[in-house]
């Protein structure tokens, strides 16, 4: 029979006196045992277990040590003879009061086991120490169908409890974030390790994150410069974030990853935002933009692992954006996910996405610290669109896709939570904050953690990799004619994502991108994410001085005109729209020439030896309000055709 475990979470250690509280001791009223051990251990170990009968709950006593890293850590589990591992015990700094920790008769998930026979006992250790003095075991209950209802209300109690006791060390440390029970959490050590893979990592405390700006360690262990505020990252404007640009979210909607897959699921979520941003379209994430994950895990050509291990133990991001550059990508419902499968993609996809380039955006792997040469290049690299990021330190990798950053300043409110009310608002006491960047982060542990998915970081000084993406993007059903181009405040700047301006756009669209499409008072971005504040309305001008003619049919709406001398413009057959508060004005010299076409939304000024002839029905349909004015001197014939 399948044996289940009580549906708790990955629970670090609390205070000793709190460990003792009835959620995760050894009830007095059960039928125990105990066993001398006297197992001591500095490096990972299996420990055989003499238990030759059904139990209903394993508890340790003992002491734990930890040494100095930030990312030291123990963990015990205890393992039945299906190789399904329970928690036992797990312990890290951020929860350590006490070190050495002593502990008596305790136990996480395997508080309550439903009748298992344990075989063995893990122990996993990074530099710390674990000394296991004896162990108890309760007998089998028999609580079959009771089991699942009674291990849900233990799991309640234990999940609040721990969640309590960090956020009491978080502001106890006047650390920036606050935890909760999130989606990742509530999941048994088993549940884990089909996310994480068999090496499940230590996440100190970010399982539990549900708010505020992380970070593991004190921020004093964060390699600084030594300016605080580095001169050239004044130059970028202060915040930045690919879920509100032009009042739109490019970002496409979490997913929880399987296995030990962030490589996989960070390489293509970074893929369908870029997607969105290069064709100015925010796609339908779930039908039009939901690339498969499955098949890179499984159809990858480039490296030297097995499926399994890309499964398993991890693949590489540049690995899979060279495969997807080369080959495309298809969309999930042509090959959804399946976990451990040979390459079997759908025989005729509807779809196939692929870009042309990426780029190591440094050049090698690097140590992260706040010097203006690492800040700038990534703030310049979001503000075209989202990157990769490969994070790896001492206890393992990640990888994520970056989305956005912050500039943190005094006055900030960096956390804020209501239960339990905690607010961290940089000042004076907070000081080391000022000048430092908050990373925007899309996750991929599910939309229960977090901030909806999302995470805001402080990359300390562990080693990254980030990766730049580089269209053309190419599609089987889009291509760069469907490049959306839009001007929806009709301020005279045009968005059309990212990439070099669209050839075929007319001459007057100017070469730098609408900061704010909304909002007709903001102007051009410049790669800083700097926006012009716009004062006239339209700010674009398009000056002729030679012959035009407009026969076209286009979706565009036109800024100021100015006819100059030696120029005509004719409007033949079509109609050109004007932006609201446009003029057209012809000077001494410049020729109008409406010859059967119209002009609709403009005010009309011709100057002194200008020149307006209106012939074969054109049309001037004059805004409301608008105004129509010939100056002494101005030329006009209309023969066939009107102003209204």
């Amino acid at each position: 029979m399948k044996r289940f475990a009580l549906l708790i979470l990955l629970i670090p250690q609390l205070l000793y006196a709190q460990y003792q509280s009835k959620e995760f001791t050894l009830p007095s009223e059960r039928n125990t045992t105990s066993q001398t051990v006297g197992v001591f251990t500095i490096r990972d170990s299996l420990v055989s277990l003499n238990i030759n009968q059904q139990i209903s709950g394993f508890f340790i006593s003992g002491t734990v040590t930890l040494g100095n890293a930030q990312d030291s850590y123990a963990r015990v589990t205890v393992k039945d003879g299906d190789e399904v591992e329970y928690l036992v015990y797990e312990n890290y700094p951020l929860l350590s009061d006490d070190n050495p920790s002593r502990f008596s008769r305790v136990a996480v998930e395997s508080v309550l086991l439903d009748d298992i026979v344990p075989t063995s006992m893990k122990i996993e250790v990074f530099d710390a120490s674990v000394q296991i003095d004896s162990v108890y075991y309760s007998s089998a209950q028999n609580l079959r169908q009771s089991f699942l209802a009674r291990a849900r209300a233990i799991r309640q109690e234990q999940a609040q409890a721990i969640a309590d006791r960090l956020n009491a060390r978080l502001m106890e440390k006047r650390m920036p974030w606050f935890a909760g029970c999130t989606s990742i959490a509530m999941k048994t050590f088993e549940e884990r390790k089909k996310m994480f893979g068999p090496k499940v990592p230590c996440l100190h405390g970010f399982d539990y994150y549900k708010g505020g700006l992380y970070i593991q360690g004190p921020l004093q262990a964060i390699p600084r410069n030594t300016a605080q505020q580095p001169a050239r990252n004044n130059q970028f404007v202060k915040e930045f974030d690919w879920r509100n640009r032009h009042r739109k979210n490019w970002i496409t909607s979490v997913k929880q990853q399987h296995y030990n897959t962030c490589w996989d699921f960070a390489t293509v979520a970074t893929l369908e935002s870029n997607f969105n941003i290069y064709f100015n379209q925010v796609f339908e994430d779930t039908i039009t933009n939901n690339l498969s994950e499955q098949e890179l895990v499984s159809c990858l050509d480039n490296d030297s692992q097995t499926i399994h291990q890309r499964l398993y133990e991890s693949g590489y991001s540049n690995c899979a954006l060279d495969y997807i550059k080369r080959r495309g990508i298809v969309r999930e419902e042509c090959f959804p996910w399946l976990g451990e499968v040979p390459c079997g993609k759908c025989d005729s996809p509807v779809e196939q996405v692929s870009f042309s380039s990426f780029r190591d955006l440094y050049g090698r792997t690097f140590i992260y610290t706040s010097s203006d040469e690492i800040v700038d290049t990534l703030k310049k690299a979001i503000i075209k669109s989202p990157v990769v990021v490969d994070r790896y330190s001492s206890i393992g990798g990640h990888s994520v896709s970056c989305i956005g950053f912050h500039q943190i300043q005094m006055g900030d409110t960096l956390c804020q939570s209501f239960s339990p009310p905690y607010t961290f608002v940089v000042d004076s006491t907070s000081s080391n904050y000022v000048g430092l960047t908050s990373w925007i982060i899309k996750d991929s542990k599910g939309s229960g953690w977090g901030e909806n998915g999302f995470a805001r970081m402080i990359f300390e000084g562990a080693r990254y990799r980030i990766y730049e993406l580089s269209g053309p993007y190419t599609s089987l059903i889009y291509s760069d004619v469907d490049r959306c181009v839009t001007d929806e405040d009709m301020d005279g700047y045009y968005t059309w994502g990212s990439g070099s301006k669209p050839a075929n756009l007319p001459i007057w669209v100017p070469n730098q991108q609408d900061g704010d499409d909304t909002n007709p008072n903001i102007g051009a971005i410049d790669g800083y994410g700097n926006c012009d504040t716009l004062i006239v309305n339209p700010a674009i001008t398009w000056y002729i001085n030679s012959n035009v003619s407009y026969n076209t049919t286009d979706n565009f709406t036109y800024p100021n005109i100015i006819v100059l001398q030696g120029g005509t413009l004719t409007i033949n057959s079509s109609t050109m729209m004007m932006k609201r508060n446009a003029t057209i004005r012809v000077q001494n010299g410049g020729k109008l020439i409406i010859d059967g076409g119209q002009i609709q939304e403009a005010d009309i000024v011709i100057e002194n030896g200008g020149t307006l002839i209106i012939d074969n029905g054109g049309l001037i349909r004059l805004k409301h309000d608008g105004q129509y004015l010939t100056q002494v001197g101005a030329k006009v014939s209309i023969n066939n055709g009107k102003i209204e």
